[in-house]
């Protein structure tokens, strides 16, 4: 077994031991043999449901046509800011190749830890989220962008953890990877069209690279974020700075995440945002604690980013 997959594997019976625990002691022990069952499987989906399993041909062929006709590109480019070359996945909306002479938005959506760009495809079912909004007209036609952040929190330097990755990613983000995007695709290169969601380490990125660099982006949202971290870099005249940027700011977590840090995080940036005067909206929801960290609340809120993005930059 690689060392990667001992990380993973401890990292998870770590998680599922101390939730297990948790949940014992709130609802009993009889009820807790159905969790551990519920959480085996969330093991098993999370070690044996690998995003190498992604296959862009068979995607795009199994995409229902019934619906708005979306399509899914993967691609590479070399990185600057961190020496290599770096992979990408984007989904783009069914009038693209209809209309050469259309640009559109870009939303720009993160991956978690031990994610890729693959991930929001393969786990979190975006390109079926995408194709029913569009098809309910909830949203309007967006580029979405999906970068391989490795297991960095999209910053620079290391994340604060030995699992994590080392590097300027930050910088990738910032300086290289939309400079890619908007160079090999029509968008709407400016900031008044561009927005940055992620979920877990990927929420952490994108708060902390729109409240850094709120020139770049005119909404951010997050789920299940910890933002610690930023909430100690962050000076005062940051601060100003971002209120002044009229930047919409949404971002939500489940009230029985367990993983230590996190929940109690959202809360402090909720709390400081309130405080400095920040307009932003924050959702607090009571979802099952077994899928509190994971893809069933992901790919739900996902679904009011989306909607909430396109109210913003999807505007002409």
């Amino acid at each position: 077994m690689s060392q990667a997959a001992i990380l993973i594997f401890l990292a998870v019976a770590t998680l599922a031991l101390s939730t297990s625990a948790v949940y014992a002691a709130n609802n009993g022990i009889f009820t807790l043999f159905q969790f551990v069952r519920d959480v085996l499987d969330h093991i098993k989906i999370f070690l044996f449901t690998p995003e190498d399993t992604f296959n862009v041909s068979a995607i795009n062929s199994a995409i229902d046509e019934a619906g708005p006709r979306v399509f899914v590109e993967h691609k590479s480019f070399f990185s600057p800011s961190i020496g290599t070359e770096k992979n990408y996945t984007v989904l783009l909306p069914s009038g693209y190749y209809e209309n050469s002479q259309r640009r559109y938005p870009v939303l720009y959506l993160l991956h978690g830890l031990w994610g890729n760009e693959n991930t929001w495809i393969v786990r979190g079912r975006i390109v079926q989220i995408y194709q029913r909004l569009l098809a309910e007209n909830k949203i309007k036609e967006v580029i979405i962008a999906m970068p391989d952040g490795d297991n960095s929190a999209y910053e620079n330097d290391c994340s604060g953890s030995v699992a994590f990755s080392c590097g300027n990613y930050g910088d990738y983000i910032i300086k290289d990877f939309i400079r890619e995007i908007d160079s090999k695709y029509r968008t709407m290169a400016d900031r008044n069209h561009r927005a940055i969601s992620g979920l877990s380490l990927g929420a952490r990125g994108a708060i902390r690279l729109s409240f850094l660099h709120p020139d770049k982006f005119v909404f951010t949202g997050a789920q299940s974020g910890r933002y610690f971290y930023l909430l100690q870099e962050m000076a005062d005249e940051q601060w100003t700075r971002l209120k002044n940027a009229n930047i919409t700011i949404y971002f939500d977590h489940s009230s029985n995440d367990v993983i230590p840090g996190y929940f109690s995080s959202s809360r402090e940036l909720n709390k400081i945002l309130t405080e400095k005067g920040i307009t932003h909206e924050y959702q607090e929801l009571n979802f099952p604690i077994q899928d509190s960290h994971g893809w069933p609340f992901w790919q739900q809120q996902v679904v009011i980013v989306l909607e909430k993005a396109c109210k913003v930059i999807c505007l002409s």
